[in-house]
């Protein structure tokens, strides 16, 4: 076992749940994926000019690991390659459930699976959020509707408005004094995930803006 990710009873499921998670992401469970063999991330990782330069998980990884990227490997290795038996599916208690707090989907086949996941657990809402518009264009048909898709938008003090087809809402990320400057609401600052939920919810509030940290 490592410390804050466990196998998810009753279903004899080899994908790890993160269920210890800090910061504003205190009280949720998630299911992770590694970034740093993510050809994706590593390359959006690469660029200044983007919010992935700042990407926290990478940064953690790298710094001090924890054992956490071998389950993490373990659990992209498992949803990349083939879609997942129904009885190897976990089974999730949460009434809310992130997809990647830590990773970005690797090809069409790991969304297949978390809208598998989603769908085999009805009664919990879950929320991905992603840059792979191109994954999204050609499988957003395979969303169930306990499944909230969130664009998160790679530029940095963005101000349009545009959600790409297939997604419900849009996370941006601002410099506190741009957003001043633009009279612009930062409606995710200071406050804990749990509290909040307005990405968890269908609730027509359709973008979440983020002071940059």
């Amino acid at each position: 076992m490592v410390d804050g990710i466990y196998t998810n009873p009753p279903k004899m499921t080899e994908l790890y749940i993160s269920d210890r998670m800090r910061g504003k992401m205190k009280g949720f469970s998630s299911l992770n994926t590694n970034p740093l063999t993510n050809d994706f991330c590593m390359k959006m990782n690469s660029n200044e000019k983007v919010i992935c330069s700042h990407c926290y998980s990478i940064t953690g990884l790298q710094r001090w690991c924890m054992g956490a990227d071998a389950v993490w490997q373990k659990n992209g290795d498992i949803l990349s390659k083939e879609l997942i038996r129904r009885d190897n599916r976990p089974f999730i208690m949460d009434k809310m459930f992130r997809f990647h707090s830590h990773g970005e989907l690797l090809n069409d086949i790991h969304f297949a699976n978390f809208c598998l996941i989603a769908q085999d657990n009805p009664d919990t809402m879950f929320a991905l959020w992603t840059k792979r518009t191109n994954i999204i264009h050609r499988n957003a048909w395979l969303k169930p509707d306990n499944m909230i898709l969130i664009y998160s938008d790679h530029k940095i003090d963005n101000m349009s408005k545009y959600i790409p087809k297939g997604f419900d809402k849009k996370f941006s990320v601002f410099h506190k004094e741009f957003a001043e400057e633009n009279g612009m609401e930062l409606n995710c600052e200071g406050k804990s995930c749990i509290d909040c939920l307005i990405c968890y919810k269908k609730n027509g509030i359709k973008y979440i803006q983020e002071k940059l940290k």
